[in-house]
């Protein structure tokens, strides 16, 4: 008796499928790191909230642009309710931002999800950012006055009848007309 062979049949399907199998890659491409990355971070941003990073960068955003030249974002904690947001502020400035704190609160957590923030607390001290605290522009001299500009602010300030009040009244007209143009 000699081998056994299986049939013809079996033989052409078994090339066919070797052939098949060559054809395809043994392993696939990792996913790029982008990709990988954000399938973890997703879920833990939306468990854990905005990071300080991104409440800084929309910062004008949420407090809007006159607050944000007065305070920035310095640190977001956990509290037993909620998040409480640490400002730096200019030391004047502290009264103002308390003052717009609800609104703060209520825009902030507008951006970063419902009673996230709960509470914000002001330290003061200097903003060491320039684009936080732009400077302004230095003020022109004041210029000279005209003979008329100063018989009309004598002439103004003759009406007082305290001379205290009648010579602080003129110096505040020559300081008003000689600074404007």
């Amino acid at each position: 008796m000699g081998p056994i062979r299986p049939p013809k049949s079996t033989i052409s399907e078994a090339g066919a499928r070797i052939g098949e199998a060559r054809a395809r890659r043994a392993f696939s491409a990792p996913p790029r790191a982008g990709v990988a990355a954000g399938r973890v971070l997703k879920p833990l941003a939306r468990r854990f909230g905005p990071s300080l990073a991104e409440l800084t960068e929309r910062w004008p955003e949420i407090a809007g642009e006159r607050l944000a030249r007065l305070a920035r974002p310095m640190r977001l904690s956990q509290g037993r309710d909620g998040a409480v947001l640490t400002l730096l502020a200019r030391g004047p400035a502290a009264t103002l931002i308390q003052a717009e704190s609800s609104r703060i609160i209520e825009r902030a957590n507008f951006y970063c999800g419902a009673d996230t923030v709960v509470r914000i607390r002001i330290q003061q001290g200097p903003l060491h950012d320039a684009s936080a605290a732009p400077r302004e522009a230095p003020r022109p001299a004041p210029r000279g006055l005209r003979p008329s500009e100063m018989a009309q602010i004598a002439d103004a300030a003759e009406k007082a009848r305290n001379p205290a009040l009648r010579a602080a009244l003129e110096r505040l007209g020559r300081a008003v007309l000689s600074r404007n143009p």
